[in-house]
């Protein structure tokens, strides 16, 4: 069990600034918060990894005021007292997909999420078409799930790519489609314990 102040959360593949810590400490004196995160960029070169980076996969969007409602636990710094106060991750997210925002969320009423471009994070991604199909499926799994429990809308929408090449567009659809087929995973999985449950009442 940790006992220190703050938890760091950091995915396998994750290589931090190597001045990710200085900034987080002058960070945190001059502005209080229940967690900060940074941008997250590509560690590697190659046609996945471009359109990982063009499209900020695992960047949240900081807003003008440097604050955010969620996060990425690509990598995320939390403080320890509010992490156990909100219960941790809900287990219910078993894949690693919009955990993070359900987390987020729950903390976001305990203090202010910070975002800082110093807290720079670099994240290998593997060149493997089956591990961009598997990740955008869970992905979209995860908005399923995500949706369910909080009464939001998430079915996926059409990606965009940022950069329009033949290339870019193509790994856009190929999201797309897997985000759809995670989704409808999550959708068929969810009927049937509905079903279950239904059936044990009688």
């Amino acid at each position: 069990m940790a006992t220190t102040q703050w938890l760091w959360f950091l995915d396998a593949g994750v290589r931090p600034d190597t001045e990710f810590l200085v900034a987080l400490m002058e960070h945190g004196h001059i502005c209080p918060a229940v967690a900060w995160t940074g941008p997250i960029a590509s560690d590697s070169t190659g046609l996945f990894a471009s359109y990982y980076s063009a499209q900020s996969i695992l960047s949240p969007p900081a807003q003008p005021d440097g604050q955010l409602d969620g996060f990425v636990t690509a990598s995320v710094v939390i403080n320890r007292s509010a992490f156990e106060t909100v219960g941790g991750f809900d287990g219910r997210f078993r894949r690693a997909a919009c955990e993070d925002l359900d987390l987020g969320l729950r903390l976001r009423p305990h203090g202010l999420i910070g975002y800082a471009a110093d807290l720079l994070v670099r994240h290998r991604f593997r060149e493997d078409e089956g591990d961009f199909r598997r990740r955008f499926r869970r992905y979209g799994y995860g908005f399923f799930q995500f949706g369910a429990k909080w009464q939001r809308n998430m079915e996926p929408w059409p990606v965009v790519a940022r950069i329009d090449d033949p290339v870019h567009r193509q790994l856009a659809g190929i999201q797309y489609e897997e985000l759809w087929n995670g989704w409808k995973e999550a959708q068929a999985a969810d009927e049937a314990a509905r079903s279950q449950d239904a059936s044990l009442l009688f």
